[in-house]
């Protein structure tokens, strides 16, 4: 990857995080506290929830076992053998019309 290309996160390190996110909350645990827990920042905590870093093992298996989940837990609602496509951290907005705006006003 160039350093002009977007980063490109996994669709699964994404769900693995909004799981964390899921696990967190329902364990009423805010993000400071579970950092602390890890022994990392809440910043920290936020990058792996939105997706934006991926969470390594390790580091996932202590989430589980604060959590008291099952590592299984986090994986929950990916579909077996589906390919998992990149995302761009850049493709938050909905894609632009190719179509002149011209065109858009006849209805073309």
């Amino acid at each position: 990857m160039s350093a002009s290309e977007p980063r490109r996160v996994q669709s699964v390190d994404a769900h693995i995080g909004l799981r964390i996110r899921q696990a967190r909350l329902a364990a009423n645990l805010s993000q400071g506290v579970l950092a602390k827990q890890l022994g990392i920042t809440f910043q920290q905590i936020q990058k792996y929830e939105n997706g934006v870093n991926r969470i390594s093992a390790g580091r996932l298996y202590q989430v589980a076992n604060i959590l008291d989940l099952p590592i299984t837990f986090f994986y929950e609602g990916i579909a077996n053998g589906a390919k998992v496509k990149a995302i761009s951290t850049r493709d938050k907005a909905p894609a632009r019309s190719t179509k002149s705006s011209a065109q858009r006003r006849a209805g073309k």
